[in-house]
């Protein structure tokens, strides 16, 4: 697998918002990312003002492991291509993100799968602003397989804008 052939793993982008292509995305395997894509974990929420306060992960290698929000920079499959490499590189502590592997339900006798508690759980989505963020989404049953979802105390309103570290700083000094 290498995405410089036809064998390639690519991320599918499943969120737009602002324009930008996102996925909530969990893999066992440490990877390189292409050109142009970000990846961002949580590592705060502030329930007060209803904020996820995201960090980027920074470096050539994505642990293993290592629940993430992928911004994209194509909205196909092709254009978000990583390579998938070897690292024993690990995952940041303060990653709020929970990752999800197994969503399996084809028999009576083996089920596999994260039930969705939207009292205590949010999947990354889209705001009522449009802005991206996490969010109670309804008529979800369980969590989808290799993504991830961002637990939440009970009282946690419905959707949390997502905000990235700095532009959380400014906010808060504004006050």
């Amino acid at each position: 697998i290498s995405k410089d052939t036809e064998n390639y793993f690519g991320i599918k982008p499943t969120v737009t918002a602002g324009g930008k292509h996102y996925a909530a995305f969990y893999a066992s395997f440490p990877f390189k990312a292409t050109e142009g894509m970000k990846q961002y974990y949580v590592s705060k929420v502030d329930y007060a003002n209803r904020i996820a306060v995201t960090k980027e992960l920074t470096g050539e290698t994505v642990p293993a492991a290592t629940p993430l929000i992928i911004e994209c920079p194509s909205a196909e499959t092709s254009g978000n291509k990583v390579d998938v490499v070897e690292s024993a590189l690990v995952a940041p502590a303060d990653n709020l993100l929970t990752g999800v592997y197994f969503n399996y339900t084809e028999t009576a006798y083996h089920t596999n799968q994260v039930v969705y508690n939207p009292q205590t759980m949010r999947v990354l989505g889209v705001c009522a602003d449009g802005k991206l963020g996490f969010v109670k989404q309804e008529g979800l049953t369980a969590v989808a397989a290799n993504t991830h979802y961002l637990q939440v105390n009970a009282t946690c309103a419905d959707e949390l804008v997502v905000m990235g570290e700095k532009e959380y700083e400014a906010f808060v000094a504004s006050g």
